[in-house]
């Protein structure tokens, strides 16, 4: 499947519906935020940032509810804040929760596409930061490649995303319903970037713009030999990866979380109607497979990116 399947105006709309009631659902996205402002590049960059009483320009790229961006205002205390988000309605809760936290800080609301958005831009940041968005742009590392040459020198790129493997115990179950259905396999949901294939995406664009930095500086000084460093001493970037899972009273309970946060299916083929049966049989099948720690109830599983990058 390709990622460019995803229909974008499927994907507004449903945030759109959902964003009042984002938040009680976002269970996953609030520990994802956490981890990665856990990073040990984003807490080093965040603690001198503020130990300067340094006023930072922060780009949130997905920002949602504002969930990562309300986070690190927490420990910055103000900044000058771009939110850039495909629903109004989501901003509009952004701003809400940001305003409600009684920090007075300078704000804009872009409502846009981040991929359109992004490749057009020639503003700078000192933090461009993305918490469970990327999985749905059409090409993730195009945008983790534009938005790695917004940063200013001493910037920070920190972003959070689903990898290959998220919800396999619904993918499996809803295989498993076409199967006893007599249907033909359907794909559903988006597929995800492998994370090497995101590191080395913001790698490369790291190594390209410190290599045209140093054709400039030779041009500029010939005189002088200089040389260019790529690595740790002029830009850093790093990654990991890990396992969150979630335990539910019953599948449909966890199918309500999923679609509280407005992100079911979202592609632009489906083959197969969802009949009342196909439900009933793909819930029986996950509830008998994929039960809790105790038995009861189900688990889900969501395998989570962390990247970040430091631009020395």
């Amino acid at each position: 499947m390709n990622l460019k399947q995803i229909d974008k105006r499927i994907v507004k709309k449903r945030f759109s519906r959902h964003a009042h009631e984002y938040d009680q659902y976002a269970d996953v996205q609030c520990d994802m935020a956490a981890a990665l402002l856990d990073d040990e590049l984003v807490l080093e960059r965040l603690k001198r940032w503020r130990e300067n009483k340094q006023p930072i320009k922060i780009l949130d790229i997905g920002c949602g509810t504002g969930l990562v961006t309300t986070l690190i205002l927490e420990q910055l205390g103000e900044a000058h804040i771009t939110l850039l988000d495909l629903s109004k309605e989501m901003l509009d809760e952004a701003e809400q929760k940001l305003v409600e936290s009684g920090l007075s800080i300078p704000l804009h609301k872009i409502e846009a596409d981040a991929e359109a958005w992004i490749n057009s831009q020639t503003a700078t940041f000192d933090m461009i930061v993305s918490n469970a968005a990327l999985q749905w742009f059409h090409e993730p590392c195009r945008v983790l490649q534009h938005a790695a040459a917004l940063l200013r020198p001493g910037g920070l790129l920190a972003c959070s995303t689903f990898l290959p493997g998220t919800l396999y115990e619904l993918h499996h179950s809803c295989s498993a319903a076409d199967h006893l259905l007599g249907r033909s396999r359907e794909e559903r949901g988006q597929t995800y970037a492998e994370l090497h294939t995101l590191t080395n995406a913001v790698s490369l664009a790291m190594n390209s713009r410190l290599a045209h930095k140093a054709r400039v500086k030779r041009a500029a000084c010939a005189a002088e030999p200089t040389s260019t460093v790529f690595g740790t001493e002029q830009m850093q970037v790093s990654s990991r990866a890990l396992t969150l899972t979630y335990e539910y009273d019953s599948a449909r309970q966890m199918m309500k979380h999923i679609r509280g946060v407005g992100a079911s299916n979202a592609l632009h083929d489906r083959t197969h109607m969802v009949t009342r049966s196909w439900i009933h049989e793909m819930l029986a099948y996950y509830e008998h497979t994929y039960p809790g720690s105790d038995g009861e109830g189900v688990q889900a599983t969501y395998e989570v990116g962390l990247l970040s990058a430091l631009n020395r």
